[in-house]
């Protein structure tokens, strides 16, 4: 539900839950969860101070929405255990039932997580269009995520011949580049238009884009696609 760390720097500010300032940077993995959720960020584009959320916060959000989850897994397979593993889908399939998406670039993550489960929509991401990748997204049953300004209509046509569906990865907030191409999934920071951006997952719901021109498994849906890594 967040990055790796938290860091004060340029526009982001955290405060525990008395005002005292957080500086410098802390791995979010070596706090408790009573620390997390006592902690409290400021970024711009925010209204005040907002607490962090947690996996099931964000969950909430998007089943109560009625909006298809893609998550990106940031820690290293080195920091995950099977318990984790099984937490993250379990909580996937508990709050939004069977469509989501699990992202990340550790391949040894993602193996982790098709062992466990070899029906979930699981993806490995990189930069740009590798044919290594594609060989081992076609062996366990991979999306294949590339960063988005990478995306030409010729990789998406290669990724169609090869038989590996495609999404898309970015930090940016526009999309329009994923609904051009006909991508079935983004993972981007946010799910709104920059303009309409709150920084807080249940105000900027309420403020997503339109994706009704979106198919999905040949028909239409409104809620195809899922466009945050849990910022």
């Amino acid at each position: 539900c967040h990055d790796l760390n938290i860091s004060t720097s340029g526009n982001n500010e955290f405060v525990k839950k008395d005002g005292t300032a957080i500086t410098g940077s802390t791995p979010i993995g070596s706090l408790t969860y009573q620390q997390i959720i006592e902690t409290y960020e400021y970024r711009q584009g925010f209204v005040g101070y907002k607490q962090i959320s947690t996996l099931y916060d964000v969950l909430k959000v998007y089943r109560d929405n009625n909006i298809i989850p893609c998550l990106e897994i940031k820690d290293p397979a080195t920091s995950m255990t099977s318990a984790r593993y099984a937490l993250v889908l379990n909580a996937l399939y508990d709050y939004v039932g069977n469509e989501f998406l699990i992202g990340m670039f550790d391949v040894d993550n993602a193996i982790a997580f098709r062992n466990l489960d070899d029906t979930a929509l699981i993806g490995i991401a990189n930069n740009t269009y590798d044919q290594s990748t594609i060989t081992t997204a076609k062996t366990y049953n991979f999306f294949y995520g590339i960063y988005i300004n990478n995306i030409t209509p010729q990789i998406v046509e290669s990724c169609k011949e090869n038989g590996v569906d495609l999404y898309g990865w970015t930090v940016s907030t526009d999309v329009n580049a994923a609904l051009k191409l006909g991508l079935r999934f983004l993972i981007c920071d946010y799910i709104a238009e920059p303009q309409n951006t709150a920084g807080v997952v249940d105000t900027y719901v309420s403020n997503a884009i339109d994706f009704s021109n979106i198919t999905h498994n040949g028909t239409v849906s409104s809620n195809h696609l899922l466009l945050a890594n849990g910022q």
